[in-house]
């Protein structure tokens, strides 16, 4: 039987192309819908409009549930939990804060190629700032999950 160490750095260095991936992904969809949509113009927002409501609601149920159920991950790590375990919650819930925020920008493109209103891909730009915020850094891991900025560099 084979003993598999655990290299911090990695996992770390991991991460952060999870993030770029995952960040990447949208922004790709919103240059490929921009070249693509026909007539592109700015209208109101209609909230008479299934679509934008769809749109509006879900944008404020995934920023806040995501933003949650992210913390209430970080508040379950114990004391004593050794470094795989801290990378391993802290991985799980920035997944989910990311995967939020992407499924907000995708489906803003998606109305957008529907609806042809630029005014709708503002919240793909608010998706890509959230998630642009969401960086991790070593502060935020350590502030999150206890795990400590030097063992990281």
């Amino acid at each position: 039987m084979t003993e598999s160490t655990f290299d911090l750095k990695t996992a770390y260095k991991t991460i952060k192309m999870m993030y770029f991936a995952l960040i990447a992904g949208p922004l790709v969809f919103l240059i490929a819908a921009l070249y693509i949509a026909e007539n592109p113009v700015w209208k109101a927002f209609d909230m008479e409009e299934p679509l934008n409501l769809a749109l509006l609601f879900l944008t404020i149920i995934l920023v806040l549930a995501g933003n949650f159920m992210t913390r209430t991950i970080f508040k379950k790590i114990k004391p004593e939990s050794d470094i795989k375990e801290r990378m391993t919650v802290f991985q799980r819930g920035f997944l989910i804060r990311m995967a939020s925020y992407e499924a907000i920008a995708l489906f803003a493109v998606v109305v957008f190629l529907m609806t042809s209103n630029l005014l709708i891909l503002l919240f793909s730009g608010i998706a890509l700032l959230g998630s642009a915020r969401s960086y991790p850094t070593p502060k935020w891991m350590n502030q999150s999950v206890g795990i400590r900025e030097a063992d990281l560099l």
